[in-house]
C-alpha cells in the first residue's frame, strides 16, 4: 500500500467519502486506539467510570498488543493512541509498548490524569520514544479540579506535572511533545473554550508545549439528564470517527468509537480478525450509512444522544463545495 496517510490524497479521500456518506472505505483508519487497560484509578464526575463500567475490566496481553502493532504498521498509519477508558499508566509494561510501537516507527500518544508519575516512571516516559503525552488536568484551580476529578488531589497532581517538565527539560529532550488539557464549564456564551492565564502561569518557565480547553462530553446518552450543560449545535454533522478512526478494548474488541467505555458499539473483534476486515465490516459500514442519512431513531443510543453529531456550521456546504 503506497504511503499516502501524510498526504493531501489522504485527506482528500477521507473528505470525500464521508461527505458522500460512503459506507466502504478504500483507505484504512487514520488512527487506532488501543486500549493497555480499563482500570482507572479515578472516578472523574463527567466519566463512565463515576459509575462503573459495564465491560470486564483487565489488561491487554502483549501479543495481541504486538499482534495489533504489526497489522498498524503495514497499513501505513501515522500514529497509535494507547488508551481509551482507563489510565493507561496502570499497565504494568505500558513502557515496553510505547518502545514497541516506537520501533515499528510509529508516534505514539497517551492521554493520562498525570496522577501516578514519579521521578522513576518521569524518566522512563521520556526516554521510551513516546511523540505525545496529554495531561487531562481539566479544573483550572483546586476547587473545580477536585469536583470533577474524585480521588486526586489538585496540589499533588499539578507538582507531578511540574516535575515530569522539569524533567523533560534536565533530559534536553523536545519529546514527548506535552499538551495540558482542561474542560471548562459551558455556558453558551463564548465561541470557543480557552485556558486562563493564571492557570498558564503555574506553568510558566516549563516546556509546555500546548494548553487546550474543551467543553464538557455528553461520552453520549451517559451525561444526558446530569445537570452537566455541553454544547449542542444547530446543525447535525455526521460524526467524523467513523470515517477515520476506531478503538480496540484491551481484550481484543473493536469499538466504532473511542469514547464507548461501556462497550456499546462494538464492531467486531481482532483477536481473530484484521482490521482491514472490522473497518469495512457491515456492523462499521452500517453505523456510517445511518450515520450519513440522519436515521437517527435507529442509531445506536450512544450515538444518537451524543452533542458532537451537532455542530455551529451547515455540514452540507461541506457536501457542496
Amino acid at each position: 500500500m503506497l504511503k499516502y496517510l501524510k498526504s493531501r490524497l489522504y485527506q482528500r479521500m477521507y473528505l470525500k467519502s464521508w461527505t458522500s456518506g460512503a459506507s466502504f472505505l478504500k483507505y484504512p483508519p487514520r488512527e487506532i486506539f488501543i486500549e493497555p487497560t480499563n482500570h482507572c484509578n479515578l472516578r472523574c464526575m463527567m466519566c463512565p467510570q463515576s459509575k462503573g463500567l459495564k465491560r470486564p475490566a483487565g489488561y491487554m496481553d502483549m501479543e495481541l498488543y504486538k499482534k495489533l502493532i504489526g497489522q498498524i504498521k503495514g497499513l501505513n498509519l501515522r500514529k497509535v493512541s494507547l488508551f481509551m477508558g482507563g489510565e493507561p499508566l496502570l499497565h504494568p509494561r505500558i513502557i515496553e509498548m510505547i518502545k514497541i510501537a516506537g520501533r515499528e516507527g510509529l508516534a505514539a500518544r497517551l492521554h493520562t490524569n498525570g496522577t501516578l508519575l514519579n521521578k522513576e516512571l518521569n524518566r522512563e516516559i521520556i526516554l521510551s520514544g513516546l511523540n505525545t503525552i496529554s495531561f487531562s488536568f481539566d479544573g483550572e484551580t483546586k476547587e473545580k479540579y477536585e469536583k470533577m476529578r474524585r480521588n486526586a488531589d489538585y496540589g499533588d497532581v499539578l507538582e507531578r506535572i511540574r516535575s515530569f517538565l522539569k524533567d523533560r527539560a534536565a533530559l534536553g529532550r523536545k519529546l514527548p511533545y506535552v499538551q495540558i488539557q482542561v474542560i471548562k464549564d459551558y455556558g453558551g456564551l463564548a465561541e470557543k473554550p480557552a485556558v486562563s492565564e493564571d492557570f498558564k502561569k503555574l506553568f510558566s518557565g516549563l516546556p509546555v508545549d500546548k494548553f487546550s480547553a474543551i467543553w464538557f462530553l455528553s461520552f453520549g446518552s451517559h451525561l444526558v439528564n446530569s445537570g452537566i450543560k455541553y454544547p449542542e449545535g444547530k446543525f447535525y454533522e455526521p460524526c467524523r470517527q467513523l470515517w477515520s478512526r476506531f478503538a480496540v478494548g484491551w481484550d481484543g474488541k473493536a469499538f466504532a468509537c473511542c469514547i464507548d467505555s461501556h462497550g456499546e458499539l462494538q464492531i467486531g473483534d481482532t483477536v481473530n480478525q484484521g482490521i482491514m476486515d472490522i473497518w469495512n465490516a457491515e456492523p462499521m459500514r452500517k453505523l456510517r450509512l445511518l450515520m450519513a442519512e440522519k436515521r437517527l431513531q435507529e442509531l445506536p443510543g450512544l450515538c444518537r444522544s451524543c452533542n458532537l453529531i451537532w455542530s455551529d456550521r451547515d455540514y452540507q456546504k461541506l457536501c457542496r463545495a
